[in-house]
């Protein structure tokens, strides 16, 4: 179970604020197409931070690795399969793969080890939802992780974090939650 801490309730507009605070890249509208979604069917918004040590139970959706945009290359090699995975069984997937994912998805790779040199200072903020939104082709196969904290962006940060030997204490997030 993913505990948040000292959760607060924020509008909206906080979150989209603090998404293009942590972002240098304002064009991401896949990711705020995902914030919007979350907040039109949640309704509601908390600031929390969370245990890193908790981190492994968010639910993670469907990621192919961004071999399909971002490379010539003609394979594509799943981080996480279209059910969904948590954070700790994505990770260890990651594991068991990671050459044939540095060679296949090599863009995704990258993004993940980048992070992992930022985790001593700052990885921003993330963003969830209490349990996934089950829309589109990268959540509508989530359906077994009911009340699950899921992803919603920063899943290369996440997976970062759990590449390194000295942990974070806690992660600020923006969770949506039911109104």
């Amino acid at each position: 179970m993913v505990r948040l801490i000292n959760a607060k309730k924020v509008s909206f507009e906080t979150v989209l604020d603090r998404y293009y605070l942590d972002h240098a890249i304002k064009d991401q509208a896949w990711e705020i197409y995902n914030l919007r979604r979350a907040n039109k069917k949640f309704g509601k918004w908390v600031q929390a931070m969370i245990a890193v040590e908790d981190i492994g139970g968010i639910v993670l959706p469907y990621h192919v690795g961004s071999c399909d945009q971002h490379s010539d290359l003609p394979q594509k090699i799943l981080l996480v399969p279209p059910i969904g995975l948590t954070l700790d069984h994505a990770h260890t997937r990651f594991k068991q793969i990671r050459g044939r994912y540095r060679r296949l998805a090599p863009v995704c790779y990258e993004r993940i080890m980048r992070a992992k040199q930022l985790v001593p200072m700052n990885l921003g903020s993330f963003f969830f939802s209490q349990e996934p939104i089950l829309i589109g082709s990268t959540y509508q196969g989530l359906t077994g992780f009911k009340r699950q904290l899921t992803h919603l962006d920063g899943l290369h940060r996440l997976m970062a974090l759990m590449e390194v030997d000295e942990k974070l204490r806690y992660i600020s997030c923006y969770v949506a939650v039911s109104a």
